[in-house]
């Protein structure tokens, strides 16, 4: 999904950018389930609890939703 254009470094030209999917969600909680592309060795083993306003705070580029 995507317009197709991978994030180019402006110091080293090489491609930049990762992807994080909104997997779930726990509102007594008050955060989203997330799973990183950076691979298992991020977070707990790849996925991490966010508080609702830190994402809104934090979150960038485009978003789907597939019901």
């Amino acid at each position: 999904m995507g317009n197709g254009v991978i994030a180019k470094s402006p110091k080293t030209g090489k491609d930049v950018g990762h992807c994080m999917m909104i997997i779930g969600y726990d509102d007594t909680m008050g955060a989203y389930r997330i799973q990183n592309s950076e691979g298992t060795q991020w977070g707990d083993a790849g996925y991490i609890w966010m508080a609702y306003a830190t994402f809104e705070a934090l979150a960038q580029g485009t978003a789907f939703f597939y019901d």
